[in-house]
């Protein structure tokens, strides 16, 4: 079931490396550009592009559910984005904020 929802952007409070914190989760990702993942979390596929650094040094995050199972249960894939970036959060020590 495709998402087809707009891409949510999320602000950390400092840098983080966004390819460490997936490989500390074990979330399988493909590194498309220096600015630019797909990553499968949770049996759900996510576009993040990084609007601000690099995915080793990112700041400003735009995350976008490109597809999600409903095998996952009734988790709407915004509350799948936001647990994901909490992890993130927890993980790397900063915070971090919706802005659009």
């Amino acid at each position: 079931m495709a998402a087809g929802k707009k891409p949510k952007r999320y602000q950390f409070a400092s840098s983080i490396d966004l390819t460490a914190a997936f490989s500390s989760f074990e979330i399988e990702y493909l590194t498309v550009s220096e600015s630019r993942v797909i990553a499968i979390y949770t049996q759900s596929i996510l576009n993040i592009e990084v609007e601000d650094g690099s995915l080793e040094n990112a700041r400003i995050l735009d995350v976008e559910v490109l597809d999600h199972s409903s095998r996952v249960g009734d988790d709407d894939p915004t509350d799948l984005v936001q647990t994901m970036i909490g992890q993130i959060s927890r993980s790397t020590g900063a915070d971090f904020r919706e802005i659009r």
